[in-house]
């Protein structure tokens, strides 16, 4: 799964579909889940740290993977604080298909959701015609 998330072309995105990435973030989803509840009972021989943190990483990573889908990740894991930092808005990010530009911060993204969220306000504009 880590080389698949990693060598997927997230880039070429007339070539899958929404349902395409959101199975292969199910199957991610359920290793995870597996992998960390086996660590949790102590673990077997192969399954290490290392190895859920590289299968976290590569979700983490992927492109195509919604901000919602990349928090849900992180919780699964149990990677939450400083470990792997994310935006206090990624649990609520409403959109499935758009993402956040890489770099653009914070603030900008905290004033875009306040905006969108404002009632919109209707006006009537007369226009004298001579």
């Amino acid at each position: 799964m880590i080389s698949t998330l990693t060598k997927f072309p997230w880039f070429s995105v007339d070539n899958y579909t929404i349902t395409t990435r959101d199975q292969l973030f199910a199957a991610t989803r359920d290793q995870l889940k597996t992998l960390t509840s086996t660590m949790n009972r102590g673990g077997l021989p192969g399954l290490t740290e290392n190895l859920l943190n590289d299968l976290l990483m590569a979700g983490l990573n992927a492109y195509g993977f919604s901000d919602r889908q990349r928090w849900e990740l992180r919780q699964l894991a149990g990677m939450t604080g400083s470990k792997v930092p994310m935006s206090p808005l990624a649990q609520l990010w409403p959109l499935e298909a758009v993402g956040r530009k890489a770099g653009v911060d914070e603030d900008v993204v905290e004033v875009s959701k306040l905006v969108h969220t404002l009632p919109l306000i209707s006006t009537t504009f007369s226009v004298l015609i001579p």
